[in-house]
């Protein structure tokens, strides 16, 4: 009915000749809306920003692809402060497919930096190490000058997790440190995530003690600041740090926590990673069958997921 009304509703302004100028109005009040729920999607409210975002779903689609050829300023006010709402369902081709091809046109800097900290946010959940040192260094020093200190925490956190990759744990541990403790002045609705980020990377160094009391202290911060998005993800790291110390009735209970706020908030693209858990957790306990079960429940999930992001049926 939407759709219809809305096709109605162009039909009649191209009879009267208005409709570049609405247009032009429609695509501004996007992006001011996008400006405000940029800080909003990393808070413990970013759900509630999500759900209304996405009924907002056909204005933001048709202010893209007003901007998209006659102001890339435009497009990168609204593409790079929505990253949160696209990357938090996995809809990182979508967001990709709007900033790229930003980076090879006529910007200003602060267009530009947000659009770096949008491909970072990718980038990110790729974990492409070699990516994430390119655009690190180029949106560190830019969003210095700018004085973004959100924009800069996050330059901080791609460059911390290519020192990381590159097997540097000591100089991913200092950009990283420093990346949480620009955030807790700049936006402290990120520390728990940062934390996390920064357990989750010395934990894959082998660092497990010191992995443990960031993880720890991400998972108090959390359950009182963080979305359940950003808390099913805490959850997860500390239970893989369980699992990796042998605990694993303990990782049970975190992955069935994170479970649990799949189901009650619907984040269908956070379940695999879930069940993954569990069925690794079952099987450190053998109980092997069951683990089987719920492993191969996680990589259908997990295969219908794909299918969907790339437009499959």
């Amino acid at each position: 009915m939407l759709e219809t009304i809305r096709e109605y509703a162009e039909e009649r302004l191209q009879e009267e000749g208005k409709r570049l100028e609405l247009q032009c109005r429609h695509s501004e009040w996007v992006a001011q809306m996008a400006q405000q729920a940029l800080e909003r999607l990393m808070g413990p409210d970013e759900l509630h920003e999500v759900e209304r975002l996405n009924a907002e779903y056909g204005n933001i689609s048709a202010a893209l692809a007003f901007a998209a050829s006659r102001d890339p300023d435009l497009t990168a006010t609204i593409a790079a402060s929505l990253r949160g709402w696209w990357t938090s369902q996995g809809r990182h081709a979508e967001l990709e497919q709007w900033v790229e091809p930003l980076l090879g046109r006529e910007i200003t800097a602060s267009s530009r930096a947000g659009v770096l900290s949008a491909l970072i946010s990718i980038e990110l959940n790729r974990l492409d190490a070699a990516r994430l040192q390119v655009l690190g260094a180029e949106l560190l020093p830019l969003a210095r000058k700018l004085g973004a200190d959100i924009q800069a925490s996050g330059a901080l956190l791609a460059l911390g997790y290519a020192a990381f990759a590159r097997g540097d744990i000591e100089r991913g541990r200092a950009l990283l440190l420093e990346a949480v403790d620009l955030a807790r002045t700049a936006s402290p609705a990120r520390v728990s995530s940062y934390l996390g980020n920064l357990g989750w990377s010395l934990r894959g160094a082998g660092e497990l003690a010191e992995a443990r009391e960031l993880l720890d202290e991400a998972l108090a911060l959390g359950r009182r600041q963080a979305s359940p998005i950003r808390m099913v993800l805490i959850l997860a790291q500390r239970a893989n740090l369980a699992q990796d110390e042998g605990q694993f009735a303990e990782a049970l209970s975190l992955y069935r926590e994170a479970l649990g706020l799949c189901r009650k908030f619907e984040l269908k693209e956070r379940i695999p990673v879930c069940l993954s858990g569990i069925s690794s957790a079952l099987s450190g306990l053998g109980k092997l069958d069951n683990a089987a079960r719920i492993g191969a429940a996680a990589d259908r999930i997990a295969e219908e997921m794909t299918l969907l992001e790339l437009g499959g049926e």
